[in-house]
């Protein structure tokens, strides 16, 4: 009999605790909208609106926080190429230090095709230098929207964050509201 109830509470113990393991900051996730875009950010995360740009602030991971930045310009009048290519000028994506370039491929957002850069930089953190593994993803949404969408993770703590800086960048919708 003792054995019977100990294996039952074991066998309790065990499924609460594997269907808790899925639950994580995944699994809540709150949506911002303004006039241009509407997103999908972690509710754990800080979300903070600046001119122009909306950043959504993660964890710090040995002295860098985890991050999505969305900077726009409603007032452009470039092509998806030509703003892709204004832009890394502009910052100088090439000179990034330690730069290591993934390269550029064409994708969708919110129904729209949009150039996604892949490159690993180093950058200097409360703890040291540390490698970042970035992205950045150009759009243009006609007329004269044009969006950049930044993630930053750590190279090391990358594979932990992939899917949910993966589900922000896809949550990205444009339209009339």
């Amino acid at each position: 009999m003792k054995k019977s109830l100990f294996a039952v509470c074991f066998l309790i113990v065990s499924c609460l605790l594997v269907a808790s393991c899925g639950k994580n900051e995944k699994s809540d996730f709150l949506k911002f909208k303004n006039e241009y875009f509407s997103f999908e950010y972690p509710a754990s995360w800080i979300l903070e609106e600046g001119t122009n740009n909306i950043s959504v602030v993660g964890p710090d991971i040995d002295g860098y926080y985890v991050n999505t930045k969305i900077d726009y310009n409603t007032s452009i009048a470039l092509t998806l190429e030509d703003f892709t290519e204004v832009v890394e000028l502009q910052n100088k994506v090439d000179e990034l230090p330690d730069f290591i370039d993934g390269g550029i491929k064409l994708i969708q957002i919110g129904g729209i095709d949009a150039n996604k850069r892949i490159l690993q930089t180093t950058v200097p953190s409360s703890n040291g230098n540390q490698m970042l593994y970035v992205t950045l993803t150009y759009a243009v949404v006609e007329p004269s929207l044009g969006i950049v969408v930044t993630t930053e993770c750590s190279v090391s703590n990358y594979l932990e964050y992939e899917d949910t800086l993966d589900k922000i960048l896809n949550s990205i919708n444009f339209g009339d509201w």
